[in-house]
């Protein structure tokens, strides 16, 4: 039988599998069997991601059980897979996977800059023929990649698991020693700003509201990883704040992300049901 695990992160950015099933067949039929106990089990609670390699059962199971959730394919698996499709024998086949490593886990690649990266390494590598190869460009849009703000540094070491505060003290030291300010506008209530980042050697474009101290930044950073970028934190620290606000905190990373009551399936609390086991 086939062990299906569930594996998510932890507040400290850790890996832990907390749901696992057996399955006769890898089929669509038992896999829309096992992820419908496994909603069930979360009290129908869908999660935001799922992501899987592409195996055909779970390819067709999936839309049958989730209706929100965003399906993405596993980086690992598609990239495990680039030297066997594009011929392990062939002399160069170390330096197209060296490009093709470059262009895939650069976070700040525009979507039209990639494709017209991708291009470029299909015709130098006569790879634009290959199925696989043209199958995966296809499905591009499923893959999934100390100093001092002594004020806002030290609000992010009360409120952040100690993982999470490493990568948000990092970008608070980038955005120190890399960044500048390179332009300015204002709306009715809105400021863009233009930030250079000496690091990357980009602009970024960084739009600020005074009123609710929301901003975004053309990095995406805060969308993609709930975290902060070292852009924003330039504006803020420009603009005189001393914590993060509250709507850029991500619950899930923060120290106090375990303590929230817990469920049962019936959506009774904890305090509810008769305890069972004193662990």
């Amino acid at each position: 039988m086939a062990f299906t695990p569930f594996t998510g992160v932890d507040h400290h950015k850790r890996s832990v599998t907390f749901c696992g099933a057996l399955v006769a067949y890898e089929d669509a039929k038992s896999f829309q069997w096992v992820l419908s106990l496994f909603l069930a089990a979360m009290g129908g609670k869908e999660p935001k991601y799922i992501i899987t390699d592409q195996d055909t059962g779970i390819l067709n199971a999936v839309p049958l059980v989730f209706k929100t959730a965003r399906h993405r394919y596993c980086m690992w698996h598609i990239m495990n897979k680039v030297r066997s499709k594009y011929g392990v024998t062939r002399e160069d086949c170390s330096e197209f996977v060296k490009k093709v490593n470059a262009i895939i886990w650069d976070e700040d690649i525009e979507a039209t800059e990639f494709d017209a990266k991708w291009e470029e390494i299909g015709r130098e590598q006569t790879v634009n023929n290959i199925d696989w190869f043209k199958e995966m460009y296809a499905k591009r849009k499923q893959w999934v990649m100390t100093h001092s703000l002594l004020a806002i540094e030290v609000h992010g070491a009360q409120v952040y698991s100690h993982k999470v505060f490493e990568e948000f003290q990092e970008e608070v030291k980038y955005s120190i020693d890399t960044c500048k300010s390179r332009g300015f506008s204002e709306g009715d209530s809105l400021e863009v700003t233009t930030v250079r980042d000496a690091n990357r050697d980009r602009n970024y474009q960084v739009t600020y509201c005074p009123v609710t101290f929301k901003a975004t930044c053309s990095c995406r950073m805060i969308e993609r990883k709930g975290i902060l970028c070292r852009h924003v934190i330039w504006i803020y620290s420009s603009n005189g704040l001393k914590t993060i606000p509250d709507g850029c905190v991500v619950n899930r990373w923060c120290k106090d992300a375990i303590r929230s009551k817990m469920f049962d399936c019936n959506g009774e609390t904890a305090e509810d049901v008769d305890i069972i086991d004193g662990k």
